[in-house]
């Protein structure tokens, strides 16, 4: 298998309908060659550093452990991610999966050591992803896509290293499988380092043992629909970093009516009406909606979000508080 390229991704030559169809009727889609040789390098390296600065701690609660190494939001704890799940042949497939408004829920670096997988706690089993929103509200009519997971392939993923397992078709049978059962019908995810594979997060997956003698490396981001709440208290920790640091919308995001990826830039501080100040001495600026870790760019009039079909009224930003509108 020949590894990434050393070019850039020609977005010209993505078919972005093709992988969407194909997410819609097998499952998954895999998009080869998005990331350069020199990106994948990169993104290695910092993961490598996250895990060392963060070692001791993630030895204590499991994070790293004799099969794998995992950061969480790995988006706000090295700079070299701050762009990267912006990746463009990514984000447009999950905008033509998910809509316009999708948004960037979760962000994880993980890398399976030799001999690591099939390890139950670390979802190495056979699992779909957040069925409580994927798939239980479903049962008994029709599945519709409600998120996606992306993971990028930062080494080859070969048969010998546990190359993702994924069984086709299987985000339409509307199940939960068994994690103790071995399921046949699975494919894997072969592809080189540099390419990402894309899958509906009802689909049926599992992580491969790694019979290698190298650490199978990869970023992964967990995208969905606007509108679905999730598990994860996102406002805390996307907001504030979960230390009192804000988010700040990326530039190619940050229009009015588009969706902003959080990044973890500086300090900052916010009023209760949603006003940013930092240190720089920028303009206040009020946030329009906050939806799932991301923050939908406005005009400063408009600081609610519509949240399940109701309106909420932006309390306090340093806080995870939300208030309803009085009318």
């Amino acid at each position: 298998m020949s590894n990434s390229h050393s070019g850039t991704f020609d977005s010209s030559t993505l078919d972005v309908g093709g992988h969407a169809l194909e997410i819609h009727s097998q499952g998954y889609t895999i998009i080869p060659d998005v990331l350069t040789t020199e990106q994948v390098q990169q993104a290695v390296a910092a993961m490598e550093e996250v895990y060392e600065r963060e070692r001791p701690i993630a030895e204590r609660f499991g994070e790293q452990t004799p099969n794998q190494k995992v950061v969480r939001n790995i988006l706000g704890k090295h700079q070299f991610f701050e762009s990267f799940y912006l990746c463009p042949p990514v984000v447009a497939v999950c905008r033509q999966v998910l809509g316009e408004d999708m948004v960037l829920y979760d962000t994880t670096a993980r890398s399976i050591l030799p001999g690591g997988g099939r390890e139950q706690r670390f979802g190495f089993h056979v699992h779909v992803d957040r069925e409580t929103f994927t798939v239980e509200p479903f049962k008994g009519g029709t599945h519709l896509p409600v998120a996606l997971n992306v993971l990028w392939a930062l080494v080859d993923f070969s048969d010998e290293n546990g190359a993702t397992l994924i069984w086709p078709e299987t985000q339409r049978s509307l199940e939960v499988p068994d994690p103790s059962e071995d399921y046949p019908g699975f494919v894997r995810a072969l592809m080189a380092a540099g390419s990402v594979v894309m899958w509906d997060a009802a689909t049926w997956h599992a992580s491969g043992r790694n019979h290698s003698d190298h650490d199978r490396h990869s970023a992964i981001g967990f995208y969905q629909r606007s509108w679905v709440r999730g598990m994860i208290n996102n406002e805390h920790h996307f907001l504030t970093g979960g230390t009192g640091t804000t988010v700040a919308g990326h530039a190619p995001f940050a229009r009015p009516g588009r969706v902003a990826t959080g990044l973890l830039i500086r300090p900052q501080t916010f009023s209760a009406a949603g006003r940013r100040s930092d240190s720089r001495g920028t303009r206040g600026y009020r946030f329009g909606k906050l939806l799932n870790g991301s923050i939908r760019a406005g005009p400063s009039h408009q600081n609610s979000a519509n949240l399940a079909g109701k309106e909420y009224s932006f309390r306090d930003a340093r806080t995870e508080s939300w208030k309803p509108r009085e009318r």
